[in-house]
C-alpha cells in the first residue's frame, strides 16, 4: 500500500512540474514599459514586446480573418494625441497558416503613443496591449496585459 501511494504522489508531483515548465515554455512575448514626458506637456508612452525566438506578435494593420491585431487602450483621463507607432523587425507578406498576407514581428517590437492628461490633477493613467503571438505552428489566446502608467510632470 505504501508503495502504491508513494507511486501515485511521484506520478503527480512530476504531473505538476510538467505543467510548471510548459506554462513558462508557453509565455513566449515579455512586456515592458517606458514613459517619457515631452517640452509640450504631452508623454510618450511606449510598449515593448520581447518575443522569444521563433515567435511572433501580430503589428495593428491587419485585415480581418486573421491573427488577431495588437491593440493599446489608455484609461478615459487622458487623450492620445498619437496613436501608437510600430518600431521593430517587421516580416510582411503571405503567411501559410492564416493563408493570406499579414504583418508580424519577430525579436522585439516597440509601440510607441503620445498622450496627454485630460486635467492637471491626472498625474497616473492605466493602459491595456492586447495581443496574440504564433509561432509556425500554433498560436496562443490572445492576452491583455495591463499596464499602471506613472505621469511625472
Amino acid at each position: 500500500m505504501k508503495n502504491l501511494l508513494f507511486a501515485c504522489l511521484t506520478i503527480l508531483l512530476s504531473l505538476s512540474c510538467l505543467d510548471e515548465v510548459n506554462a513558462q515554455m508557453l509565455e513566449p512575448v515579455k512586456w515592458t514599459h517606458e514613459v517619457e514626458q515631452l517640452e509640450d506637456g504631452s508623454f510618450k508612452v511606449d510598449f515593448t514586446a520581447k518575443i522569444d525566438e521563433g515567435w511572433y506578435v501580430y503589428s495593428q494593420d491587419l485585415e480581418d480573418g486573421g491573427p488577431l491585431p495588437t491593440t493599446i487602450e489608455f484609461d478615459k483621463g487622458v487623450e492620445i494625441l498619437k496613436v501608437a507607432e510600430e518600431k521593430g523587425k517587421l516580416k510582411e507578406g503571405f503567411d501559410n497558416m492564416f493563408e493570406m498576407n499579414i504583418k508580424k514581428y519577430s525579436e522585439k517590437v516597440v509601440f510607441s503613443a503620445n498622450i496627454k492628461p485630460l486635467h492637471t490633477k491626472v498625474t497616473r493613467t492605466t493602459a491595456s496591449v492586447r495581443f496574440m503571438c504564433c509561432d509556425n505552428s500554433r498560436c496562443l489566446p490572445p492576452t491583455t496585459i495591463d499596464f499602471d502608467i506613472q505621469l511625472n510632470e
